[in-house]
Protein backbone atom coordinates (compact mmCIF):
# COMPACT_ATOMS: atom_id res chain seq x y z
CA UNK A 1 0.00 0.00 0.00
CA UNK A 2 1.32 3.43 -0.91
CA UNK A 3 0.89 6.18 1.67
CA UNK A 4 1.53 9.85 1.09
CA UNK A 5 2.25 12.00 4.16
CA UNK A 6 0.58 15.38 3.70
CA UNK A 7 1.34 16.87 7.11
CA UNK A 8 2.32 15.82 10.61
CA UNK A 9 2.54 17.56 13.96
CA UNK A 10 3.30 16.55 17.52
CA UNK A 11 0.10 17.05 19.50
CA UNK A 12 1.44 15.83 22.87
CA UNK A 13 4.80 14.92 24.37
CA UNK A 14 5.49 12.93 27.50
CA UNK A 15 5.97 9.25 28.31
CA UNK A 16 4.42 8.71 24.89
CA UNK A 17 4.57 11.15 22.04
CA UNK A 18 1.28 11.57 20.19
CA UNK A 19 1.41 12.73 16.58
CA UNK A 20 -1.40 13.93 14.36
CA UNK A 21 -0.81 12.92 10.74
CA UNK A 22 -2.74 13.73 7.60
CA UNK A 23 -2.21 11.07 4.93
CA UNK A 24 -3.64 9.76 1.71
CA UNK A 25 -3.37 6.06 0.81
CA UNK A 26 -4.08 3.74 -2.09
CA UNK A 27 -7.56 2.27 -2.29
CA UNK A 28 -8.36 -1.35 -3.13
CA UNK A 29 -10.55 -0.18 -6.02
CA UNK A 30 -7.66 1.93 -7.34
CA UNK A 31 -6.62 5.54 -6.94
CA UNK A 32 -5.84 7.43 -3.76
CA UNK A 33 -8.04 8.21 -0.77
CA UNK A 34 -9.07 11.68 0.26
CA UNK A 35 -6.78 13.01 3.01
CA UNK A 36 -7.51 11.41 6.39
CA UNK A 37 -6.36 12.64 9.79
CA UNK A 38 -5.20 10.09 12.34
CA UNK A 39 -3.45 10.26 15.69
CA UNK A 40 -0.86 7.72 16.71
CA UNK A 41 1.39 7.25 19.71
CA UNK A 42 5.12 6.74 19.49
CA UNK A 43 7.73 5.49 21.89
CA UNK A 44 11.18 4.04 21.60
CA UNK A 45 11.74 0.40 20.70
CA UNK A 46 10.10 -1.97 23.20
CA UNK A 47 11.26 -5.33 24.54
CA UNK A 48 8.85 -8.00 25.77
CA UNK A 49 10.48 -10.85 27.68
CA UNK A 50 8.96 -14.21 28.54
CA UNK A 51 11.06 -15.55 31.44
CA UNK A 52 11.17 -19.36 31.43
CA UNK A 53 12.69 -21.63 34.08
CA UNK A 54 13.57 -24.93 32.35
CA UNK A 55 14.17 -26.75 35.64
CA UNK A 56 10.71 -25.93 37.00
CA UNK A 57 9.21 -25.95 33.46
CA UNK A 58 7.37 -22.72 34.30
CA UNK A 59 7.15 -19.19 32.99
CA UNK A 60 7.47 -16.21 35.32
CA UNK A 61 4.69 -13.62 35.16
CA UNK A 62 4.52 -10.29 36.97
CA UNK A 63 1.82 -7.96 38.23
CA UNK A 64 2.28 -4.22 38.17
CA UNK A 65 0.16 -1.12 37.68
CA UNK A 66 -0.93 -0.59 34.06
CA UNK A 67 -2.75 2.68 33.32
CA UNK A 68 -4.51 1.23 30.25
CA UNK A 69 -5.97 -1.67 32.23
CA UNK A 70 -7.17 0.69 34.95
CA UNK A 71 -8.67 3.12 32.39
CA UNK A 72 -10.54 0.20 30.77
CA UNK A 73 -12.14 -0.69 34.11
CA UNK A 74 -10.10 -3.88 34.47
CA UNK A 75 -7.75 -5.05 37.21
CA UNK A 76 -5.15 -2.27 37.45
CA UNK A 77 -2.36 -4.84 37.99
CA UNK A 78 -3.01 -7.61 35.45
CA UNK A 79 -0.76 -10.63 34.99
CA UNK A 80 1.84 -9.65 32.43
CA UNK A 81 5.21 -10.51 30.97
CA UNK A 82 8.29 -8.37 31.51
CA UNK A 83 8.41 -5.40 29.14
CA UNK A 84 9.98 -1.99 28.80
CA UNK A 85 11.36 0.65 26.49
CA UNK A 86 14.96 0.44 25.28
CA UNK A 87 17.15 3.30 26.44
CA UNK A 88 18.98 5.41 23.83
CA UNK A 89 21.15 3.16 21.62
CA UNK A 90 20.64 0.20 23.98
CA UNK A 91 20.82 -3.23 22.35
CA UNK A 92 17.60 -5.25 22.54
CA UNK A 93 19.27 -8.06 24.52
CA UNK A 94 20.75 -5.56 26.99
CA UNK A 95 17.36 -3.92 27.50
CA UNK A 96 15.73 -7.34 27.95
CA UNK A 97 18.25 -8.33 30.64
CA UNK A 98 17.88 -4.98 32.41
CA UNK A 99 14.07 -5.09 32.41
CA UNK A 100 14.09 -8.73 33.54
CA UNK A 101 16.25 -7.91 36.56
CA UNK A 102 14.33 -4.70 37.39
CA UNK A 103 10.89 -6.32 37.25
CA UNK A 104 11.55 -9.86 38.58
CA UNK A 105 14.95 -9.88 40.26
CA UNK A 106 15.93 -12.75 37.92
CA UNK A 107 19.14 -12.80 35.90
CA UNK A 108 18.96 -14.02 32.31
CA UNK A 109 20.99 -17.19 31.81
CA UNK A 110 20.25 -17.16 28.08
CA UNK A 111 18.21 -14.91 25.80
CA UNK A 112 16.59 -16.16 22.62
CA UNK A 113 14.84 -13.80 20.17
CA UNK A 114 11.27 -14.84 19.32
CA UNK A 115 10.37 -12.19 16.73
CA UNK A 116 9.31 -8.61 16.11
CA UNK A 117 5.75 -7.36 16.00
CA UNK A 118 3.41 -4.41 16.56
CA UNK A 119 0.88 -4.77 19.37
CA UNK A 120 -1.61 -2.16 18.15
CA UNK A 121 -0.60 -0.98 14.67
CA UNK A 122 -3.77 1.05 14.31
CA UNK A 123 -2.76 3.54 17.02
CA UNK A 124 0.72 2.80 18.21
CA UNK A 125 4.11 2.93 16.51
CA UNK A 126 6.44 1.05 18.79
CA UNK A 127 8.11 -2.02 17.36
CA UNK A 128 8.24 -4.80 19.96
CA UNK A 129 11.10 -7.30 20.06
CA UNK A 130 9.88 -10.49 21.71
CA UNK A 131 12.47 -12.57 23.56
CA UNK A 132 12.52 -15.65 25.73
CA UNK A 133 14.93 -15.59 28.67
CA UNK A 134 16.11 -18.69 30.44
CA UNK A 135 16.12 -18.04 34.20
CA UNK A 136 16.55 -19.83 37.50
CA UNK A 137 13.54 -18.70 39.54
CA UNK A 138 13.87 -18.93 43.31
CA UNK A 139 10.63 -18.48 45.25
Amino acid sequence: MDVSLISEEISRSGFLEVRRSVVSHTLHRGGMSEPVRREHARSGPVVAVLPYDPVLDQVVLIRQFRIGAWAAGCDAAPWDIVAGICNDLEAVETAASRELEEETGCTALRIQPIGKFLTAPREFRAPVSGLCAGVCFQR
